[in-house]
């Protein structure tokens, strides 16, 4: 199988020197003709015919010609034009983007402009060659479902545990109020750890929070000390499709965490003559302004370290690792919530029954 877009692009490619195969006197019969035409040609028909129903701009203005005549004419499509499929391509998926946007749901478009975000599918793209970008099978596909806005697993029950419909929200887990305790709060501290090594791979002294349940925390997650500055980081995970996020733009969850860490740390910083960052993720990987920011800092250090790698690939490990850290923290929030959400139903079948 080949899509149109490719079909059509490799033809094209290869059309100059087709036509030098064919005698001048044969080719209106194998390139042109419906019934005599050669087998190739005719698809290639058919896909033009295609790509003009589904909106790709035709013509001097397009990356496709008016017709097929005008395709075998001399400088009538067959000139070569630079990442042709890729432009095909393009127009077909804003075609079909503005399509979906008009039927989507509120939280489908979160979704997707959240995973669009720079930055959020760097775990799909690392390569396992360090054990802090690795990821399980399992983890993986539930990181994919994600990602695509599905239900975690199929066997769930009805409900969830806090007692929400589970059917009504595939992504529920990602904003239960009883998973925050435990499984969020495990994958809250990965991140924790992971941007303590980081900076200490760069030679910061690295001071991490205690935590103390049932308190309420009046410094940040970390106290960074580089030769030069002061960092305080607090780390937040955002989901952006909760019930609480009623906006579609990008970073919305992950600006307005971000500022609510800010009015909590920032003149708490200052006044100890540091400066501080929330640190905040959104479930897709999607990183907040303030992240980014700390992740030049960290660039920034790695340029004077004795690194055992080029600072420009220490930063992209870096990346990665935060990636893949969040998606093995996502799944971890989607078993938990799957294992009590199981639980709760169980329970209320015995005591059904027990009646």
């Amino acid at each position: 199988m080949i899509s149109i877009p490719a079909y059509f692009s490799a033809v094209a490619a290869a059309s100059e020197d087709i036509l030098e195969s064919i005698p001048i006197d044969q080719r209106q019969k194998l390139l042109l003709d419906e019934k005599s035409s050669a087998p190739f040609a005719g698809e290639l028909a058919n896909c033009l015919d295609s790509l003009i129903k589904s909106g790709v701009v035709h013509g001097l203005d397009g990356p496709i010609p008016d017709s097929i005549q005008d395709f075998w004419s001399p400088g009538g499509g067959v000139v070569s034009l630079p990442r042709r499929q890729h432009e095909i391509c393009s127009q077909l998926s804003v075609r079909n983007f503005l399509a979906w946007d008009l039927t989507a749901s509120l939280k489908d478009k979160q979704r997707f402009v959240s995973a669009s975000a720079k930055n959020a599918s760097l775990w799909l793209t690392a390569f396992p060659v360090a054990p802090e970008l690795m990821i399980a099978d399992e983890y993986y596909l539930l990181a994919v479902k994600h990602r695509l806005g599905l239900r975690p697993m199929d066997d769930l029950p009805a409900k969830c545990s806090c007692g929400a419909v589970l059917g009504d929200d595939p992504q529920h887990f990602f904003s239960c109020r009883l998973l925050k305790r435990k499984a969020m709060t495990q994958r809250h501290d990965s991140i924790v750890r992971l941007l303590r090594d980081l900076f200490y791979k760069v030679g910061a002294v690295v001071h991490v929070e205690p935590r103390i349940y049932d308190t309420k925390r009046v410094r940040p997650d970390l106290d960074i000390l580089l030769p030069d500055q002061n960092l305080m980081l607090d780390v937040a995970i955002t989901h952006p499709g909760a019930p609480s996020r009623k906006s579609v733009k990008p970073l919305a969850a992950a600006n307005a965490t971000e500022a609510t860490k800010n009015r909590d740390y920032s003149a708490w910083a200052q006044a100890l003559g540091g400066k501080f960052y929330g640190f905040v993720m959104e479930t897709h990987g999607a990183l907040g302004k303030g992240a980014v920011e700390v992740l030049k800092r960290l660039a920034k250090a790695a340029v004077t370290a004795n690194l055992a790698m080029p600072p420009g690939d220490f930063l992209r490990l870096a990346k990665q690792s935060l990636s893949v850290a969040l998606q093995r923290g996502n799944g971890l929030v989607a078993k938990m919530g799957a294992i009590q959400a199981r639980a709760t139903n169980a329970a209320a079948e015995r005591a059904s029954g027990a009646r």
